[in-house]
């Protein structure tokens, strides 16, 4: 088990990859602390069981700040899928930079790193925007997916839906 949380506003985060000492409700607590009576920031948390027949030790992408969680001003970001490639195309940070350097939607943006820059059958993302938008792309089969907003809206998938 590998966890992860940051704030968006901060930067801070909370990393773990040790399956006997997980994200706890003290360390959640904590980050809320921290931007208590700030409204509208953004904070992603990521956590991952690991791939099928893992190797014995072997670290994912999800704990790495950048490769497979990362949130700022722009959005807020979680992959899933193959950790090498999310490792070497620092997935999650280059969906905050392709919106914030080509000033690309959340959609946009999420689009452009999934199909553009990571080999297909690698990845899945999970990225909300300061403005409450919410996108799930992925170039795999399938990706177990699921959101739910304020303002009602919700989605739950596996395979490629046609919205």
């Amino acid at each position: 088990m590998e966890a992860c949380i940051m704030d968006g506003n901060t930067k801070r985060c909370v990393e773990t990859i040790d399956s006997n000492h997980f994200i706890t409700p003290e360390n959640i607590e904590r980050l809320k602390q921290e931007k208590k009576a700030k409204r509208g920031n953004l904070a992603t948390a990521t956590s991952i069981g690991g791939m099928v027949n893992k190797m014995v030790g072997k670290i994912g992408d999800t704990p790495i700040i950048g490769s497979g969680t990362y949130a700022n001003n722009l959005c807020a970001v979680s992959a899933t899928g193959k950790g090498e490639a999310i490792i070497r195309h620092t997935v999650a940070r280059d969906v905050a930079a392709v919106m914030e350097f080509k000033g690309l939607s959340l959609k946009e943006a999420s689009g452009c790193v999934i199909e553009e820059c990571v080999p297909r059958g690698n990845v899945g993302l999970i990225v909300v925007s300061a403005s409450s938008e919410v996108t799930m792309p992925f170039n795999t089969t399938g990706m177990f997916r699921a959101c739910a907003t304020e303002d009602g809206y919700s989605h739950i998938g596996i395979w490629t839906s046609v919205e």
